[in-house]
């Protein structure tokens, strides 16, 4: 009689990331002899290939990952009620906001047994921008609470990445504190991180993040323009793709950056290990609210 497989649902809010970020965790899953499910929302037939090549089954759903219409989240919210019905999980991990509250309350509404989420940061909602925060941030942060508190009293277990988070979640009464676990860094494959050389010439300062003002990306064009006009030999480069979120750059101001010389821009890139790889400094000047960002601990590798 063979014993059948465990099943767990992994809902994620981009394909690219549940590779990059999820992959290590995937694979170990699977050995494990569990069957996994890889949830996103904007799978490719490259994105979908390397899943399966992980050992999971890769599963499209409907998110707007940050769009702020409730009545398109709803309808989403019951898309996703009904893919969980459909796969009959016993087990689903999710992460950040929206798979956070959507995903964790579609599987208690579907009855699967255990019920975990990762809170990787607090975003856009909980970040001040400084003394005068506009109404709808205001307004976003409130509906925030309101569903992390909904989700997270629902969750078997909620992982944090640090105490800051942690505590203020307990002390709001968003999660139980008995269900709250302090997890600390998610880490790198030291393997794929090895150290390199040290650059210094051209100093190198290199900024990897998503393209919002809050991740500190105008200080680090600011600061470029200064140094620049006394040393221009100098390179700065920005890694990021842009983004829908409401603290989003647009992309005509990164071009205007690129033809004022101020900084080099290739974009997202699959690999950042390259470009790690010339830096002298890397920068992350963010005031998001990060939980403990990834692209340090990458940078902290290499170094």
């Amino acid at each position: 009689m063979t014993c059948q497989k465990k099943k767990i649902a992994l809902i994620g809010s981009q394909a690219f990331a549940l590779l990059n970020f999820r992959g290590p965790l995937i694979q170990e899953m699977v050995e494990r002899n569990l069957e996994v499910y890889a949830l996103a929302p904007d799978y490719d037939n490259e994105t979908r290939e390397k899943v399966r090549k992980l050992g999971a089954k890769p599963v499209q759903y409907r998110l707007s990952r940050t769009g702020l219409n409730p009545f398109r989240d709803a309808l989403n919210f019951l898309g996703l009620i009904a893919t969980l019905r459909r796969i009959r999980p016993d087990v689903t991990f999710s992460y950040t906001i929206k798979p956070v509250i959507y995903g964790t309350l579609a599987a208690w509404i579907v009855g699967v047994p255990r019920r975990f989420a990762m809170i990787e940061g607090l975003g856009y909602a909980f970040t001040a921008p400084g003394e005068q925060e506009e109404l709808k941030r205001r307004v976003v942060r409130t509906i925030a609470q309101f569903l992390y508190k909904l989700a997270l009293r629902r969750a078997t277990k909620v992982f944090f990445l640090n105490p800051d988070d942690l505590n203020e979640f307990v002390q709001k009464r968003l999660v139980y504190s008995e269900r709250a676990f302090l997890l600390g860094p998610i880490g790198v494959d030291l393997r794929a991180f090895t150290p390199a050389p040290p650059v210094s010439e051209p100093i190198t300062f290199l900024l990897a993040a998503r393209l919002l003002r809050e991740k500190g990306v105008l200080e680090f064009v600011e600061a470029a323009r200064r140094i620049k006009s006394k040393y221009s030999n100098t390179r700065f480069i920005v890694l990021g793709g842009l983004d829908t979120n409401p603290g989003a750059i647009s992309g005509k101001e990164v071009e205007g950056w690129v033809k004022e010389g101020l900084i080099e821009w290739p974009g997202h890139v699959a690999d950042v290990r390259p470009y790690l790889a010339q830096a002298s400094v890397f920068v992350l000047p963010s005031y998001y609210r990060e939980g403990v960002p990834r692209s340090i601990q990458e940078a902290m590798a290499m170094a």
